[in-house]
C-alpha cells in the first residue's frame, strides 16, 4: 500500500496553521533596531539582529538580515501558536500580521488584558484598529521612544484594517515628507 504525504503547505493549510508573511516580518523590521553584533538589552540580556535575545549557550556572533530574519521567524513561532490558539475565528493574513507585531513588541500577558483583544473576540475590525492606535499606555521616556511606539501602532492598525499596500504608501509618503524637509 502507497501512502501519500502532502506537501508542506497543504498540510499547513489543513491544520489551520499559519506563519507570518514577509508583509508582517517587513512591518516589525522597520520597527526594531537592527543590531548585527550582540549587544546588552533590557534585564542584562543581550540582543542580536531583530531583537533576539541570546540564550545561555547561544554563540555570540555577529549576524547579516538574512541570519536575523531566521532568529526573527523562530522568535515569533510560540507567539504564531498562542494567537491561533486563542482566536474566535479565521483572521485575513494582514490582520492575524498586525496582531503579532503588536505582541511581539508588547507581550502575550499584556495583549491578553488589552481592549484590542477584546475587539478581536468581538470580531469588530474598527474597533481593533482604535485600539491598536491607542496602544499601550506609555509612561516616562525619550521622546523617541514615544514616538517610534506611536508610528508601530499606526503601522500594524494600517496593517489591520487595511492591508499591506496601504501601509507601504504611508511608508512612502512619510518617507517623501522627511525627504521634503531634509531638502
Amino acid at each position: 500500500m502507497m501512502v501519500w504525504f502532502p506537501e508542506p503547505d497543504e498540510r499547513a493549510e489543513k491544520n489551520n496553521f499559519r506563519r507570518t508573511s514577509a508583509d508582517g516580518l517587513d512591518l516589525i523590521s522597520r520597527h526594531t533596531h537592527f543590531r548585527p553584533v550582540p549587544e546588552p538589552g533590557r534585564f542584562g540580556l543581550s540582543t542580536v539582529g531583530y531583537g533576539h535575545v541570546l540564550r545561555p549557550g547561544e554563540p555570540r556572533c555577529v549576524v547579516d538580515h538574512a541570519a536575523a530574519l531566521r532568529l526573527l521567524r523562530d522568535d515569533l513561532r510560540p507567539i504564531e501558536i498562542y494567537l491561533l490558539a486563542t482566536l474566535p475565528a479565521a483572521l485575513r493574513q494582514n490582520e492575524f500580521d498586525a496582531l503579532i507585531s503588536l505582541i511581539l513588541d508588547i507581550g502575550i500577558c499584556a495583549y491578553e488584558h488589552s481592549e484590542v483583544r477584546e475587539a478581536v473576540r468581538c470580531l469588530d475590525r474598527d474597533w481593533v484598529a482604535a485600539e491598536i492606535r491607542a496602544g499601550p499606555q506609555l509612561g516616562e521616556g525619550p521622546d523617541w521612544a514615544v514616538t517610534d511606539h506611536f508610528w508601530r501602532r499606526n503601522d500594524e492598525a494600517t496593517l489591520y484594517l487595511r492591508g499591506a499596500e496601504a501601509m507601504r504608501r504611508q511608508w512612502l509618503d512619510i518617507d517623501d515628507e522627511i525627504g521634503e524637509r531634509n531638502s
